[in-house]
């Protein structure tokens, strides 16, 4: 179960890399470095919360209601 879960953490994580990677590459294109990472910021941060929150929901409810123990 500890595998499984540290697998989906790591591919979330993975994932919110290449989401702000990506558009940061895109508003680097228009943008100084500096507005870039706080356009990214602004854009992603959204995205990552409501993914996160969904994640520590689901991983708590898992965490109260399953029988089985992590270790």
């Amino acid at each position: 179960m500890k595998v499984i879960i540290r697998s989906i953490q790591l591919g979330a994580t993975v994932d919110y890399a290449i989401l702000f990677t990506e558009r940061y590459k895109e508003n680097r294109q228009t943008l100084s470095k500096k507005e870039s990472i706080v356009e990214t910021v602004s854009n992603v941060t959204v995205s990552v919360l409501t993914s996160g929150i969904t994640m520590a929901t689901v991983g708590t409810l898992l965490g109260v209601i399953s029988t089985a123990a992590i270790q």
